[in-house]
């Protein structure tokens, strides 16, 4: 990818946008170049209504339709990644994809947690628009999904309204095969984000710490292959960056050294609170790195839409 795509020396440039790699010869174009001007042609062509064929083009057919990977980082702060910035080593796989991406330096959450941010994501929409909020009138309980502390039972919220479409529902209708592996208490079924998936996978969350996530991978690559012949929408959620914190292994040592608390140790400092963060995103990057390892041998990697956001931080 970071040879990325060469063109003959007479083709024109996409568009009048700026590169750090002008198309002026044959010198080689970045794939992440590639996807700014194609993305900016895409747009300009889209703001100027431009619904046909543009007059003197022959008419081709239509493109195949891409394989779709949309990642959420539960709770995970751009400013804790190396790709943005942050000196410690979190997240070494995400800052490679990141080479090879589009990264945006200004996109908000229009949430500060897992429920409303999510239907944002997948409805487009706000949640003073979709619905799904606390309520302490709501229907739904974070018992109802969770075993746990019995204060639990006042945590009451709405889903997103039963007349939303969503991502999953359109692209569904439009023929794509759609799965999710969820990693979150607020993602189960019952608090209504399934809404439009053909597959809901919320095995293994039974505490508020969710599950962890080498079992997202490995159930996202499994998912993968057992898929049929449809094109294919597959949402992950990995969750690890959440409190309460409790990294494995020797993540947290990575990061705390002999500070680092041994289970059940209480968590005094908030140089211990930071570390423990960090140890998290680190393994959750570890897996994610599986993952797109995973996606390389099976040839489903370079041609598919990634995309790698986090639901806020």
């Amino acid at each position: 990818p970071r040879a990325g795509i060469r063109l003959p020396r007479a083709t024109p440039p996409l568009g009048p946008w700026p590169l750090r790699n002008p198309m002026h010869d044959s010198s080689a174009i970045t794939r992440r170049d590639f996807l700014q001007r194609t993305a900016a042609s895409a747009a300009a062509l889209g703001a100027a209504g431009l619904t046909g064929v543009l007059p003197g083009c022959r008419a081709r057919s239509a493109p195949p339709r891409p394989n779709i990977l949309l990642i959420t980082l539960d709770t995970t702060r751009a400013d804790h990644l190396g790709c943005y910035g942050y000196a410690r080593d979190t997240s070494p796989h995400i800052d490679r994809f990141a080479e090879q991406a589009l990264r945006y330096t200004r996109a908000y959450s229009p949430a500060t947690w897992t429920l409303p941010a999510h239907g944002s994501l997948f409805t487009g929409k706000y949640p003073s628009s979709h619905g799904a909020r606390h309520d302490p009138e709501g229907s739904l309980r974070l018992t109802s999904a969770i075993e746990g502390n019995p204060k639990w039972e006042q945590v009451r919220v709405r889903s997103i309204a039963v007349d939303e479409h969503t991502l999953a529902g359109t692209l569904g209708a439009h023929g794509y095969d759609t799965g999710a592996i969820v990693g979150g208490p607020f993602l189960k079924s019952v608090f209504g984000l399934d809404r439009g998936f053909g597959h809901y996978d919320e095995a293994n969350i039974s505490t508020f710490n969710g599950r962890p996530a080498d079992d997202v991978t490995m159930r996202a690559l499994k998912w993968l292959d057992e898929r049929d012949a449809r094109p294919w929408m597959l949402f992950l959620n990995y969750f690890d960056p959440h409190a309460p914190y409790a990294p494995p292994g020797d993540y947290a040592r990575r990061f705390l050294g002999d500070r680092a608390p041994a289970a059940g140790e209480p968590i005094v400092s908030g140089e211990q609170v930071i570390g423990l963060y960090d140890a998290e995103i680190a393994y959750m990057d570890e897996h994610v790195g599986a993952l797109f390892d995973g996606l390389r041998q099976r040839g489903l990697f370079d041609d598919e839409w990634i995309i790698l956001t986090a639901d806020h931080g």
